[in-house]
């Protein structure tokens, strides 16, 4: 799932896989390079090899014709060319800009399951983009997202790894921008969300444990910059530092080294150690989870 719905700016990355195939057989282009000889067999192929074209990562990019295999891969109902083309009509980067077909592209994915597209239209109702501002709607389709799998908790021997260690429970399949989104609402209060630092700390926590770098960025201004819900800079060290190492950003950086400066002799050993735990985990969840790292 693209990162897009963070506030910072970000690169949007498109799925290119589809849940509806059963083959993972490559795409091969008709020699004449026109769409409209091919019978299409495999969307799946059809809507990652487009990509590819699109974004020209075998070399060759042809951004007209990509578009064009994967709204042909949307039409024969693959679930995650639905969902590119809807952020393709939302971003309007290569097609000019669709509000109301990305809405409409975005619901039907999400009515067929897919957590990104429930992030994605979560994000949309937020920002009123093809559809009137709602922020009840928004939150609905967030923690539908984010809480994908339901709580993944400690009695279950498999998952022990997987949680921190001062968390009984987690939700490690859930989208984590959804769950970076619903962070960032409980931690400044909206007309839909009362304003509560440890329910936003936790939610940002389920991202940050499956390497999501805003999220651990944010807990570290949290708890090493403003405080809240308490001063730790311990962990925010540890979790700053894991966010400087899944991104290059210029604001993760700075808050590191704020807050690498108000550690304490004593603290420096510890905060090294958590670093070096929080890196492992994330590691291993990523890995485990077959989740793909920002």
């Amino acid at each position: 799932m693209s990162a897009c719905y963070k506030l910072a700016p970000v690169t949007v990355v498109f799925a290119c896989s589809c849940s509806n195939s059963n083959t993972d057989g490559d795409f091969e282009l008709p020699e004449n390079g026109d769409l409209k000889s091919f019978t299409v067999e495999d969307p799946q192929a059809l809507n990652r090899q487009g990509w590819l074209l699109v974004e020209g990562k075998d070399g060759e990019q042809n951004i007209e014709l990509g578009v064009s295999m994967i709204r042909a891969a949307a039409k024969e109902g693959c679930v995650k060319a639905i969902f590119n083309l809807a952020l393709i009509e939302q971003e309007g980067q290569w097609v000019e800009k669709d509000l109301d077909a990305a809405f409409d592209g975005m619901m039907r994915a999400s009515r067929m399951g897919l957590i990104e597209a429930k992030a994605a239209l979560g994000f949309m109702y937020e920002r009123g983009l093809g559809v009137p501002p709602d922020p009840d709607e928004a939150l609905y389709w967030y923690e539908e997202a984010a809480t994908y799998g339901k709580a993944s908790t400690r009695s279950k021997a498999h998952y022990t790894k997987n949680l921190l260690p001062h968390r009984k429970e987690q939700y490690l399949h859930g989208d984590r921008d959804a769950q970076f989104m619903l962070g960032r609402m409980s931690e400044t209060g909206t007309p839909s969300v009362t304003m509560d630092a440890e329910q936003a700390l936790q939610w940002y926590e389920d991202a940050a444990v499956r390497g999501d770098a805003a999220s651990q960025h944010q807990i570290a201004v949290m708890l090493g910059i403003h405080g809240v819900p308490r001063v730790d800079r311990v962990s925010a060290y540890a979790w700053a530092r894991s966010a400087t190492t899944r991104s290059s950003a210029k604001e993760y950086n700075q808050t590191l080294q704020t807050i690498e400066t108000a550690l304490l002799p004593t603290e420096r050993s510890r905060a090294e150690s958590l670093f070096n735990t929080l890196a492992d985990l994330v590691a291993y969840n990523l890995q485990d989870l077959r989740l793909d790292p920002r």
